[in-house]
């Protein structure tokens, strides 16, 4: 079978260009026997901005979108259509949905080809669910307020000028108290200039987004609450399937044991924006003799990061940076 593997929001994060899960994955696929072939953006000096180049890595054929940021679902559809004309597929795999995916669903659709989606987030439940609130309360589908909220609160990290790729994710120390204070005004306000309209657009992008989805041949979710929000909120079935976890490098190590002594608790991960390694820190306030936490790790946001050690600090966690996959049994034994 040939396969069409689209990942159009996983920007480059190894030597080779694709990130580790869509690197992983398609080489599983090649070696079971099929031909694969990824669509993934990168950039490409020299070429004209969305001009695509073919390459084979590890057995894998790899078309690159010429792109240095997000690019336009209406882009997309169209660079989606030429890559669908040249490599012929039988089947389109999409990990995640450019936009709305409405116009990228339809140009498959016009082919008569079978689409699957394994959702690994909540793409289709929520415009952006990362600036709801700043611990960890369960998160709500059926709530679009929060979800108007939480978009209005982007616009406005947006505009600070400090905090960068911010993905949704701010701490105090980075704002001003004026710019804190407006941020959770935005947040949980009883009146918030802008939320009925705010309120409109989620709306109107989730429906579409909702409806794009309902006529997919195959979706999934990697995990049971996902599958169960998903399948209510579009009103249709999404499979829970168990992701597979390679564990055997672990498997020297001794079982865990629960003593009487402090607790260690290790992460080991990215440090970016979106992990939440500010919350697990925070949580570790006032936990000194009681449990120690050590954090392996590193991220490309390096004024993140730095507040991050600094956080680490005044919890008393032990912080070592990061490592490569081949270290990471010894990081377990420590």
């Amino acid at each position: 079978m040939r396969l069409a593997y689209i990942a159009p929001h996983h920007s480059p994060s190894t030597e080779l260009g694709l990130d580790p899960h869509t690197l992983i994955l398609t080489r599983a696929l090649a070696r079971l026997g099929m031909s694969v072939e990824v669509l993934a953006t990168r950039a490409l000096p020299g070429l004209a901005p969305l001009a695509q180049r073919r390459e084979a890595i590890e057995g894998v054929g790899v078309t690159w979108v010429n792109a240095t940021g997000p690019v336009a679902e209406r882009d997309w559809a169209l660079a989606i259509d030429a890559f669908l004309d040249r490599e012929g597929p039988e089947l389109v795999h999409f990990e995640s949905l450019p936009g709305s995916g409405a116009l990228v669903l339809e140009a498959i659709s016009q082919r008569g080809l079978p689409v699957v989606h394994n959702a690994s987030d909540m793409e289709r439940l929520s415009v952006n669910a990362k600036c709801l609130s700043a611990d960890l309360i369960p998160f709500d589908p059926a709530d679009r307020e929060a979800q108007a909220r939480d978009a209005m609160a982007h616009e406005l990290l947006d505009q600070h000028p400090e905090l960068g790729q911010h993905m949704g994710h701010v701490l105090p120390a980075q704002v001003d108290d004026a710019f804190w204070e407006k941020l959770q005004g935005i947040l949980s306000g009883e009146e918030t200039p802008g939320l009925v309209a705010a309120r409109s657009r989620v709306d109107r992008w989730l429906d579409q987004a909702q409806a794009a989805y309902r006529p997919l041949t195959g979706r999934y979710a990697n995990s049971r609450w996902l599958s169960q929000a998903l399948s209510k909120e579009t009103q249709t079935r999404v499979e829970h399937v168990v992701p597979g976890v390679d564990v055997s490098q672990f498997q020297r190590l001794p079982a865990p044991h629960v003593g009487t002594g402090v607790i260690r608790f290790g992460y080991l991960g990215d440090l970016d924006k979106a992990s939440g390694v500010h919350l697990l820190i925070d949580a570790f306030r006032g936990m000194a003799g009681k449990a120690e936490l050590r954090i392996f790790g590193t991220g490309g946001n390096r004024m993140h990061v730095r507040t991050l050690r600094a956080n680490a600090e005044r919890v008393e966690a032990r912080w070592y940076g990061g490592l490569h996959a081949a270290d990471r049994v010894h990081a377990m034994e420590r």
